[in-house]
């Protein structure tokens, strides 16, 4: 058992013993030899901790491996060589010692891990790679009475079974959490043995707070015998044993594929919406645009800070979105998110001044937006395999219903009652992506490893060195302890914003630096189309439809890029398409230099939406295409904060007149 084998420091480095016979490490070498044997009266070396006489700890060299006990742990067995080489009570047996102050002992260190273990714990624990026989040789030069005993007990049970034939066993199959594993095994008595694990699902893909179940088959040998002979299980019973792990392998690998069907349409409706209240939101801000420069005395540049802090931080939250989708799981992530994002829109109908709006309106919903909308990008990529494409196309058409409606439901709801009630209304509204994220249940993943995350409030390396004092090693130095730590928060960091990704990737470099320029004048026609056209003359009305056009075209042309990019011509082309996209999406503002009539300018809104619905349906599919999909979330993060200081400056950049 892990827990019970004793594991042992290596000796130090530049004092490597020659190997001996056996391939056991041999004696220490004459020089070594002599200054141990002066060290009684003579000063230790340099930096050598030898500890006290009277030292609870006793430490010893085997061959050149160290290992550390206690003098109770060594005084179990009286008589025994151990006891005489350390007691306190009696006069000690003459032994040399180390420049370290450790006993030294020539002997094969890798039997000596059963000697240590039976004086600790009173049982007889061997692995399959070592022979009892050796334990034995080792027991008795160690004198170990009672161990030599039982050591030879088995060697005799082993060749009793050996002369009656193949030995037959008995099954069961139990069930129980990840958590309860590790005791379940390490407490295993009367003959029961572990055979093979099997998951049962109910592991999540991500978040850690959630246990998997296992499915445990035991064996213990038949031991119900009549004159010698030994009664085989029944074909039945065999029968029963394969019926229980076939059912356990197809639960597995029902477990393993939940992808493409099911409840993974309903994910995608909520996604679909999701994306219409959050990445759409910001779309009806020019709506509110000349208003807030009359209630507030801002000017243009001043009032487009509002939807650039709120668009800026709806992808730069990326990170943080990143640890809540890793710590709690994608529902919690989504679900927090609508809360943030309805209490800062209720908080922004009550500002007295342009600056509070940022803090409400901007930074709070901007935050809450990028959670639920980064969560449920995120889930798709679990959810969905083989028509992933697709699927991140429809989602995305949500964007293009948020486009669509929120700007004439904003038009409506301020003719009808002003900006401040309008304002709390949009909180009520974006209170619905709570219920977004109730239907995003976690995924269930069929996983045979038992490595677990550590616990929230547990250390990096905690168990490591836990794992390390069980068996039997010295503890780490602290200096190491500190540089471990220091490593440990150095991997945190690049686990969730990827910088490794970034520096090694290089499709991922030059993918996110494009389209982090591309974004600083990607957000200008949604906050200043409607101003701007307003100012040419355009009827308010008129105006805000001009978005809605945007919205409504990308209705049908994202999920129409969606299907064409997922045809097998353009595998492993999907970069071209977008890139022609952010081409169109370019040329296509000279439009409005040629007139700002309205039927121009709904010209221009036609092919700026086209433009605009083949970036939407590809950036994630293509970062998808670019990064693994295990650290999709966190180049996510690192992907949107980088774009979000374009999109932050890119509206003030434009200046007080800048249409």
């Amino acid at each position: 058992m892990a827990e019970l084998a004793a594991a042992a420091e290596g000796p130090p480095r530049g004092r490597t013993p020659s190997p001996g016979p056996g391939g056991a490490p041999g004696p220490p070498s004459p020089r070594a030899a002599g200054a141990a044997a002066g060290s009684a009266g003579a000063l230790s070396p340099p930096g050598a901790a030898r500890p006290p006489a009277a030292s609870k700890w006793v430490r010893l060299n085997v061959g050149g491996t160290y290992f550390v006990s206690t003098r109770q742990t060594l005084c179990r067995e009286p008589k025994s060589f151990l006891c005489r080489l350390c007691c306190q009570d009696g006069p000690e047996l003459g032994s040399d010692k180390d420049e370290t102050g450790a006993y030294l002992i020539d002997r094969d260190p890798t039997y000596f891990g059963p000697i240590l273990n039976y004086l600790r714990h009173g049982k007889l624990i061997i692995n399959k790679e070592l022979a009892e026989e050796g334990v034995l040789e080792e027991a008795e030069f160690y004198n170990i009475a009672s161990l030599v005993r039982l050591v030879k007990e088995r060697i005799r049970d082993n060749e009793n079974r050996t002369s009656q034939g193949p030995v037959k066993h008995v099954y069961r199959v139990l069930q129980c959490q990840e958590e309860e594993l590790t005791q379940m095994v390490s407490t295993m008595s009367d003959g029961w043995k572990f055979e093979q694990l099997i998951s049962i699902g109910s592991s999540y893909n991500y978040g850690n707070e959630d246990q998997a179940e296992f499915l445990c088959v035991v064996s213990r040998e038949l031991n119900n015998s009549t004159n010698g002979i030994v009664k085989e299980p029944s074909e039945k019973a065999k029968e029963e044993k394969e019926a229980i792990m076939s059912q356990g392998a197809a639960a597995a690998r029902e477990a393993a594929k939940p992808q493409d069907r099911g409840w993974a349409w309903m994910v995608l409706l909520a996604a679909v919406l999701l994306q219409g209240l959050t990445l759409g939101f910001p779309s009806c801000i020019g709506i509110f645009f000349t208003d807030l420069q009359h209630e507030f005395q801002a000017s243009n540049s001043e009032t487009s800070w509002f939807p650039s802090i709120m668009v800026a931080v709806l992808h730069g939250g990326g990170p943080l979105c990143s640890i809540l989708v890793k710590r709690f799981g994608c529902r919690f992530a989504v679900m927090l998110g609508g809360l943030l994002s309805g209490v800062g829109m209720v908080s922004s109908s009550f500002c007295k001044s342009i600056s509070q709006l940022y803090l409400t309106a901007g930074l709070i919903t901007g935050l809450g937006s990028c959670f639920s909308f980064q969560a449920g990008v995120t889930v798709l990529g679990y959810y969905f395999v083989r028509w992933r494409t697709l699927a991140n196309a429809m989602a995305s058409t949500g964007v293009s219903l948020g486009f669509t409606l929120w700007p004439l439901l904003s038009q409506h709801l301020l003719d009808e009652m002003g900006w401040r009630n309008t304002f709390l209304i949009f909180g009520g509204i974006l209170l619905n992506c709570c219920v977004c994220g109730a239907i995003m249940r976690p995924v269930q993943l069929a996983s045979g490893s038992l490595l677990q995350s550590p616990k929230p409030g547990e250390e990096p390396g905690r168990r490591a060195e836990e794992a390390q004092l069980s068996n039997g090693a010295s503890p780490p130095h602290p200096e190491l302890q500190q540089q471990t730590r220091r490593t440990a928060c150095f991997q945190i960091l690049q686990k969730y914003l990827a910088f490794d990704i970034f520096c090694q990737n290089k499709g991922y470099q030059i993918y996110t630096i494009g389209v982090t320029w591309m974004m600083m004048g990607f957000a200008l026609p949604h906050v200043y189309l409607v101003p701007y056209a307003i100012q040419n003359g355009v009827e308010e009305r008129r105006a805000a439809l001009l978005i809605s056009v945007i919205g409504f075209i990308n209705i049908f042309i994202r999920p129409f890029t969606g299907l064409l990019s997922g045809h097998r011509v353009f595998t492993g082309r999907r970069i071209y398409l977008f890139s022609l996209a952010v081409l169109l999406c370019g040329l296509s503002n000279f439009i409005c230099v040629i007139s700002a009539e309205f039927n121009v300018l709904i010209i221009y809104c036609v092919i700026l939406s086209i433009a605009m619905s083949g970036i939407g349906a590809l950036t994630f599919q293509v970062l998808m295409d670019v990064v693994e999909m295990d650290r999709f979330s966190s180049a996510l993060g690192l992907f949107t904060i980088l774009e979000s200081i374009t999109l932050l400056i890119g509206p003030p950049l434009t200046g007080e007149r800048s249409y």
